[in-house]
């Protein structure tokens, strides 16, 4: 219990503070320049422009259809904290306006506005939890899209935003400020997180194997594979389990492992490539 207390309080924490930043980003130096940063708050800034609506309130109501649709596929725990961060992060966007606004260069804004949104996302990611919108749509579609990577579905979705808001404002310089934001944000969070499009391999040497593994493969979906080991030192028998999973899926993993078995010896490593269910297609190798 006191687990789950600490790890919703830094979770909040993290929350809080990539939402002030992130909320920086929007109403210093993309909002007042007209560039769409993209995701859903891209969508909200072309309505702002447009109709004078609230970035952080329109883009809360934007969120909410595509929460029901995927609260089956996604599952209760993911939802109810990216809901949370939502929730959190629209009012600090809303809460924002008094901040200074930047309206000299608009590509040092949108350079800025880039980094601090990476940062800023970065911070939320890096607990293993999403902002909603885009996030969410890109992890829906790589379930039935297993051979287009997790990033390149992000990158996608971000791209078809730039490109309506040139349309919108008729004027190619909007689909190139834009670019840039979601090139600086895309590439400052996924430093963070250290890649969202890489995965990571994990080795859990315990000696609850049945119940750690049934808990993996039901909170997280992904599979396990169960080695037998041998200490060098002690000669005890003992288990590892084996999981590759993507980078925003190991803070869960680790809450998992700590909650199931204190006791658990954790490696981690980078893994640059995966080709098989939940990842790459094996036929995209053939």
């Amino acid at each position: 219990m006191k687990s789950r207390t600490k790890n919703l309080i830094f979770d909040l924490m993290f929350i809080v503070a990539g939402g002030v930043i992130w909320s920086a980003a929007i109403n210093v130096f993309t909002l007042p320049n007209s560039i769409v940063p993209g995701g859903f708050t891209g969508i909200a800034t072309i309505l702002y422009d447009f109709f004078g609506l609230p970035v952080g309130t329109v883009t809360l109501v934007m969120n909410i259809p595509l929460f029901l649709i995927s609260w089956k596929v996604l599952g209760k725990n993911f939802l109810i904290k990216t809901g949370l961060a939502l929730i959190i992060t629209s009012a600090l966007i809303d809460a924002g306006f008094f901040l200074p606004e930047y309206t000299g260069d608009p590509l040092l804004a949108s350079v800025f506005g880039g980094l601090l949104s990476g940062i800023g996302l970065g911070m939320i990611y890096m607990r293993g939890i999403a902002t909603g919108g885009v996030d969410i749509i890109a992890r829906l579609l790589e379930r039935p899209l297993p051979f287009i990577s997790y990033g390149k579905l992000l990158i996608g979705c971000d791209v078809i935003i730039a490109v309506t808001a040139g349309i919108v404002y008729k004027d190619i310089s909007a689909v190139l400020y834009a670019s840039i934001v979601i090139f600086f944000t895309g590439g400052i969070s996924d430093r963070l997180i250290n890649g969202v499009d890489r995965a990571k391999l994990v080795y859990i040497i315990t000696d609850d194997k049945e119940q750690l593994a049934d808990k993996i493969l039901q909170t997280i979906n992904r599979g396990v594979t169960i080695i037998n080991g041998t200490g060098a030192y002690t000669g005890d028998a003992h288990h590892v389990l084996m999981v590759v999973i993507r980078p925003y899926e190991l803070h869960r993993l680790r809450a998992i492992v700590r909650n199931e078995d204190r006791n658990a010896f954790i490696i981690i490593g980078d893994v640059s490539e995966v080709v098989g269910e939940g990842f790459k297609d094996k036929k995209s190798e053939l």
